[in-house]
């Protein structure tokens, strides 16, 4: 595989990619005027694909994540793990704590603030296995929740950003996630198959940010109410 020597990303020019942010945007309005013009339905709708997701496929989205977690771990051990998310003569923009601390913030802050007091609450009160409010419900709580505050989900973080930074600051392609696909797709990724798959990707991301907000407007909603009385209703959420 052979391409470009990247540029400096700060060099570039921002451009907009008119198919894919006009075909992600009329999706993404379509979805949240379904969801805002038809709550009931779209809750009930939203929740019966949760089950049957997590039914039919919640063998493989757990094997999937194990199977990344492995490739992960080799990938760091190896010796492509020796491998520079840049080029050879940049220095680090940002140091390791300031960092670390990114990936904090971004990876679980908010969703960490609300599900790491709730969560273990809600498998202790209502666990899988067993009657609420045993010592055996109050193991399996924590371990649950260790589960899916683990290694698992930073390993798939990982996955994804180091395929994007590779292929962007290695290998000179865009900073998008069709850029990752170029081993399979080669320049075809410049046409129709990589405006798809960038779609697809500002879809799923707005859709958990969506998530992420929130559960943040549920988190400053409740505190408003406990310090200064203010209701919790759907006006002030939207506020």
């Amino acid at each position: 595989m052979t391409t470009k020597t990247p540029p400096s990303l700060d060099e570039e020019s921002v451009r907009l990619n008119v198919p894919v942010f006009f075909g992600s945007a009329a999706v993404i309005l379509l979805l949240g005027s379904l969801v805002v013009l038809f709550p009931a339905a779209s809750k009930q709708w939203l929740n019966a694909a949760q089950s049957w997701v997590a039914d039919v496929f919640g063998w493989y989205y757990m094997l999937l994540m194990v199977a990344c977690m492995v490739f992960v771990f080799w990938l760091a051990l190896s010796r492509f793990g020796h491998i520079r998310l840049s080029q050879d003569d940049e220095p680090p923009q940002f140091s390791y704590p300031s960092w670390v601390a990114m990936l904090f913030s971004s990876g679980i802050g908010i969703a960490l603030v609300y599900y790491g007091a709730y969560e273990p609450l809600d498998h202790f009160l209502s666990p899988p296995e067993g009657s609420g409010g045993s010592v055996q419900a109050a193991r399996q709580a924590m371990a649950l929740t260790f589960l899916h505050w683990g290694l698992h989900g930073w390993a798939l973080y990982a996955l994804i950003a180091t395929a994007l930074a590779y292929f962007a600051y290695c290998r000179g392609l865009p900073l998008a996630l069709r850029s990752a696909l170029y081993p399979i797709f080669g320049e075809r990724i410049h046409g129709g198959a990589g405006h798809l798959v960038d779609s697809f990707g500002i879809l799923v991301t707005v859709i958990s940010m969506v998530t992420n907000l929130g559960i943040g407007a549920l988190l400053v909603n409740s505190g408003l109410f406990y310090l200064f009385d203010i209701p919790q209703s759907t006006g002030v959420l939207l506020a």
